[in-house]
């Protein structure tokens, strides 16, 4: 495990500012397993809602010296339809009628490929591509723990994990408040859903701030306003949170998803312990 370079909690201070609290990580890769339910999937703007939260907590990590480590690797034909339909409507409305009808027949020749391909990549196998026969949603309220038989019905729906050293993470939507949950019961390792339906105002964050949890990350600056917050940890999710303090990356670095070992344990910890409101850490680790 790293050894903290400074438990800082300077909300100004950032790796930009302050490079001497940060380790340099290398690109090291926090290994995640994606899921999507089929409401999601099936959704060309929830499937690229979820690829934006994806991409967010990528680009947040390299920030840090580390990288999203993601399988499966592949993505769906239909993810590149937003950009057709744009392009089309575009088209339709600088060119004349007989020309737009000539392109219209050729974009069902492509409509009819895109489909095919699709359809192709599901007769493969969903469940090895992440794509959950899940619908529906799951109940999470604002305070408070989800109710236990939402949650076992998604993760059942997931079959056996492959591997799990990576965090899994499930694309599915969530109904009562937040939408992002990370599930911290002794019935799995902690494990993470979020819901792509409504970008946030800072898509990179949502992702990061429950994998952050996943890796023991307690919420930080809770009384903190919007003009002073900065840590992603905040427990609310806007605009200005951009920072992860120096001791943060190390957690992350150090946790099973990335470069250490298994926890044991841990819902005895988290459960058991009576922590002050801002510590650092859901659960303790050994060191």
């Amino acid at each position: 495990m790293t050894s903290f370079l400074d438990f800082n909690k300077d909300p100004a201070n950032d790796i930009d500012n302050k490079p001497q609290q940060y380790h340099n990580f290398g690109g090291k890769g926090v290994r995640v397993q994606v899921y999507w339910a089929a409401d999601i999937w099936r959704d060309v703007s929830l499937w690229n809602n979820s690829w934006a939260l994806l991409k967010g907590a990528d680009e947040i990590l390299r920030k840090y010296t580390l990288a999203l480590d993601m399988l499966p690797l592949q993505t769906e034909p239909a993810a590149l339809a937003p950009a057709k339909d744009k392009a089309s409507r575009k088209f339709d409305r600088s060119v004349g009628k007989q020309v737009a009808r000539q392109k219209k027949a050729k974009g069902e020749v492509a409509k009819k490929q895109t489909e095919a391909a699709a359809k192709a990549i599901e007769e493969q196998g969903p469940a090895a591509r992440g794509l959950l026969g899940f619908s529906g949603s799951v109940h999470v309220p604002m305070e408070g723990e989800a109710p236990i038989d939402g949650l076992t019905a998604l993760r059942k729906s997931l079959g056996t994990i492959p591997d799990e050293t990576r965090l899994v993470v499930v694309f599915a939507h969530i109904d009562g408040g937040p939408n992002g949950y990370t599930v911290l019961r002794q019935e799995w390792l902690p494990w993470v859903i979020a819901d792509p339906k409504l970008m946030q105002d800072n898509p990179k964050t949502l992702l990061i701030h429950e994998m952050g949890h996943a890796c023991r990350l307690n919420h930080q600056q809770s009384d903190a306003g919007s003009a002073t917050a900065k840590n992603i940890m905040y427990p609310l999710d806007f605009k200005g949170l951009t920072h992860l303090w120096g001791w943060q990356v190390d957690t992350i670095y150090d946790s099973y998803w990335c470069n250490g070992r298994k926890p044991t344990n841990w819902w005895d910890r988290i459960s058991n312990a009576k922590l002050p409101p801002d510590h650092p850490f859901l659960w303790e680790e050994p060191s």
